[in-house]
């Protein structure tokens, strides 16, 4: 893991700073909850944080194992602008959309995937 990160990390968690992790990267989550692991982290002083239906089985694994997630949802009048913006952040998230819209794809909306 990228020592900078892992300094970030604990500041925060030394601080008592809420650490919101906010990826769709399924290997730097496990990464991430290896390093957490290892620091001995409480469960309640860090959060994920992800789009609504990008990796949605992801999300769900996270929930399963006693992770606490948060799920961003945008709305409103500026609804489109903000998650246009979320997906240039990182091209690979459009590739998480599109997959989970196609109905043959795991974790597809139209498989009746649940919700988080």
């Amino acid at each position: 893991m990228a020592e900078w990160f892992g300094a970030c990390c604990d500041v925060s968690i030394a601080r008592k700073i809420l650490l919101h992790i906010a990826t769709h990267d399924a290997r730097l989550i496990d990464r991430l909850a290896a390093y957490i692991k290892a620091q001995r982290t409480p469960r309640s002083a860090y959060e994920y944080a992800m789009l609504y239906g990008i990796q949605e089985p992801l999300q769900q694994r996270l929930v399963v194992s006693g992770r606490r997630l948060r799920v961003l949802i945008s709305y409103g009048e500026y609804w489109f602008p903000w998650y246009m913006r979320r997906l240039a952040e990182r091209p690979a998230n459009l590739l998480f959309v599109v997959k989970n819209l196609l109905p043959w794809s795991s974790g597809s909306a139209a498989s009746g995937a649940k919700e988080v």
